[in-house]
């Protein structure tokens, strides 16, 4: 037996479609700020379906316009039969050390080289790596909070959760004397990973003085000095429209599915114009075979319109992409 939950999506005016979760599958809180921004949503029915009816159910899917989340299960994929596409709830970016100083800096970005990196300089960052925590609690407050409820709007984690992302100490960057950024240290063999950064009270005024690059500048820097071999920014969503994500992407890292994250299938029946227009713009990542690829909807071109850097972007300005797959109404 499958759990089977339907949720009806629609705006305030226009036609309905329905998403059905199958199996223990949750939608990521992501599609409802980066996709279905501004749609109600109403779950209107909640099932269990044995094998039988679940092969029934899948001539109702491929006739609907919806989409379907379900459980990572190749059972369910075969009972199901439909199209889908294996989707991380998040995907690694890692920078390659092992290229050198001179090699990453070839890899920035040029808005990098042309304006974060001199803001760095301007306003006089400095870094200090610290292995003793007396003021983690501090920075929990100050920086993890105000980034989370002013930036991210996601949901604030316990201290007690934070802290296991310190394993190694904390990499704090200085303005004179202030603290105004952190990010978590954590060795695993040649690579330093940051789970968790921000800037002091998620401060738009910092942000505009290059905090932010602060931060990745000198988490570069530090991985390097300690001759680690790679350096993970930390998880992003898998879309490549996401600011975060273009952001770390300037620095030069490449995407990686890590193997710790979940992951989940995702599939649609018909593929109707509105679905089309919510997805238009936001190619999503997928796994295949080990590999990365993306799904772009609606577009011919493997290029999209990204918010985040204010252009056309072509797919291939990414690295660790395999393939590319386009999806028309």
């Amino acid at each position: 037996m499958f759990d089977l939950v339907k949720l009806e999506l629609k705006k305030s005016r226009g036609s309905a479609f329905y998403i059905y979760c199958i199996g223990k599958v949750k939608i990521p809180d992501y599609f409802f700020s980066e996709v279905f921004l501004g749609l109600s949503v109403k779950e209107v029915s909640r099932n269990r379906l044995g094998i039988f009816s679940l092969i029934k159910f899948r001539n109702q899917i491929l006739n609907d316009s919806c989409l379907v989340f379900y459980e990572r299960k190749q059972s369910l994929r075969w009972l199901l039969g439909i199209d889908c596409y294996e989707i991380p709830f998040f995907i690694d970016q890692v920078v390659n050390l092992s290229i050198g100083k001179n090699g990453i800096a070839n890899n920035y970005h040029k808005n990098l080289k042309s304006t974060e990196l001199r803001k760095v300089r301007k306003f006089g960052y400095t870094y200090e790596v610290k292995k003793e925590l007396d003021d983690l609690k501090k920075i929990y407050k100050t920086m993890y909070v105000p980034m989370m409820n002013k930036r991210h709007k996601g949901k604030v984690e316990d201290f007690s959760d934070f802290k296991k992302y310190f394993n190694d100490g904390c990499l704090l960057v200085f303005q004179d004397e202030t603290a105004v950024g952190y990010a978590s240290l954590f060795k695993e063999n040649k690579r330093l990973t940051t789970r968790r950064l921000g800037v002091l009270n998620a401060s738009k005024e910092l942000y505009s003085k290059g905090a932010m690059a602060a931060i990745y500048y000198f988490l570069i820097e530090h991985a390097l000095n300690s001759k680690f071999d790679f350096l993970s920014l930390g998880y992003s969503v898998p879309f490549l429209d996401d600011g975060v994500l273009l952001y770390k992407n300037k620095w030069g890292a490449k995407l990686l599915y890590d193997g710790k994250a979940s992951t989940f299938y995702f599939g649609m029946g018909k593929m109707s114009s509105q679905m089309s227009r919510l997805f238009h713009g936001k190619p999503l990542i997928y796994i295949r075979k080990n590999k990365l690829g993306v799904l772009v909807f609606g577009e011919k071109k493997n290029k999209f319109y990204a918010n985040g850097i204010d252009r056309m972007v072509d797919t291939t300005f990414f690295q660790g992409l395999d393939f590319f797959h386009v999806l028309d109404n």
